[in-house]
């Protein structure tokens, strides 16, 4: 039996009745072209055929290619966060571009510095960020409460200090004051898996977590949104903290108990 592919597939010593056929065709001037059209078999364990060629030189086995790695993925628990800097969109486009989206670079960075670590930053996403604390990254689990707090006392410090800088009078400069930072609180099940070399996470929690952004909280400063699993999960009493029961709506996942409130008056953990 010969170890080529292509040789196995025209004596029909490879095809059987569920494989898939792949025709590929290489240009005219190929050096290897051998007809004016090649098949590759792709059986139903393709690893094992292709492990066989992997030192055999078979050209065609070579130009047809593996079989690639399936990104590495892996079911995980823990903590979806947010930080949303409200009132964006009006500051980019009413004031300076050459100022406004650095301000608001500085005050993400401000509030990264604050909560990274314990939580681990996964995205900027324009006007807001999107870390994760995978079970046991945040001990006790309470201490979020602590790394939100953080991250808003980051945010209000950076933002005083820039609207206490008068060495610029432009728009951006003068307008820092009337952006709010809102945070989201979520905890649940997330796949992290590797794409091109990034981890990312991906499932119905992170959809939520996100969908969560937009709600109908009518709070004019910054607040904080944490959800049932989230507060259980820190093994917390909303009331006594002074959150407020608030109740969001979503298509496909219905009600979503919350509770809201700022932070900047919980004492520390």
């Amino acid at each position: 039996m010969s170890d080529c592919v292509l040789c196995q597939i025209v004596s029909g010593e490879l095809l059987h009745a569920d494989d898939l056929v792949v025709c590929i065709d290489r240009p005219q001037d190929h050096p290897v072209r051998l007809a004016p059209v090649h098949f590759l078999v792709v059986p139903r364990e393709p690893a094992a055929i292709f492990a066989k060629h992997s030192s055999s030189g078979c050209d065609m086995c070579e130009a047809a290619g593996r079989p690639r790695e399936r990104a590495m993925a892996e079911t995980k628990h823990g903590f979806l966060v947010l930080a949303d800097i409200s009132g964006f969109t009006a500051f980019v486009t009413t004031t300076e571009l050459e100022h406004g989206p650095p301000i608001i670079a500085e005050l993400l960075e401000e509030v990264i510095r604050r909560i990274s670590p314990p939580l681990e930053i996964e995205a900027v996403e324009g006007d807001a960020l999107f870390a994760r604390g995978v079970h046991g990254a945040v001990l006790p689990p309470a201490g979020l409460l602590d790394v939100l707090q953080a991250g808003f006392a980051g945010f209000r410090e950076r933002q005083r200090a820039l609207e206490a800088d008068d060495s610029c009078s432009c728009n951006a400069c003068r307008s820092v004051g009337k952006l709010r930072l809102k945070a989201i609180g979520h905890y649940g099940t997330f796949l992290e898996q590797t794409v091109g070399g990034r981890t990312q996470t991906a499932g119905p929690d992170v959809i939520l977590a996100h969908r969560l952004l937009k709600n109908g909280v009518a709070e004019k400063d910054g607040y904080a949104l944490l959800t049932r699993p989230a507060i259980e999960y820190m093994d917390l009493d909303p009331g006594r903290l002074g959150l407020l029961p608030h109740t969001e709506r979503y298509e496909h996942f219905g009600e979503v108990e919350c509770f809201v409130g700022n932070l900047a008056g919980v004492p520390p953990r």
